[in-house]
């Protein structure tokens, strides 16, 4: 099984973002959450955030987190520009669609999507990412789940993604 899970509240977007204080007291809440489910392997985005995220959980139950690039956010843009929520739409009605210098939905859904289907089957994995990346995973198995909710997931938010019957559910997660 497969659990995707969106880091929890950071200040900022930046690579270094730091978690927030209710941030860190979310990743200490996912302990005992993610500990039900006898995870083999964790695999993290390498952005602060998301390894904030996961580390208290890692740490109690002495697992160690394997960082990938391949899991870090998708580059809707290099530079900052104020009408972002406009460009991320644009690149859910056309998979091809692209800023300069950025990666269209398809080239980021083909990274994570690769990566995934690597992962060994016989084992629970644990990936902790950010919310345009997952969104593109989880629209792969739920067309319904587009740029709308996207803007509605949560900090953290979690799934569960069953490669087999090719299905995603997204998880409660008590606060």
């Amino acid at each position: 099984m497969i659990y995707l899970l969106r880091h929890c509240k950071a200040t900022g977007q930046e690579y270094n973002a730091e978690l927030t204080s209710e941030g860190k007291e979310s990743s200490i809440k996912l302990i005992p959450i993610l500990s039900k489910l006898n995870i083999h392997e964790i695999h993290s985005s390498p952005m602060t955030r998301a390894i904030d995220t996961v580390s208290p959980f890692a740490e109690k139950n002495n697992i160690h987190i394997n960082t990938t690039e391949v899991l870090q956010e998708r580059i809707l843009s290099l530079d900052a520009i104020p009408d972002w929520k406009s460009h991320l739409e644009k690149t859910f009605l056309d998979f091809d669609y692209k800023l300069e210098n950025a990666e269209s939905s398809n080239e980021a859904l083909k990274r994570i999507f690769t990566f995934v289907k690597s992962l060994d089957n016989d084992k629970n994995h644990l990936i902790v990412s950010h919310g345009n990346l997952l969104t593109l995973l989880i629209n792969k198995y739920d067309k319904n789940f587009e740029f709308i909710e996207s803007l509605k997931m949560e900090n953290p938010d979690f799934f569960k993604l069953d490669l087999i019957n090719e299905k995603v559910e997204r998880l409660n997660i008590s606060k």
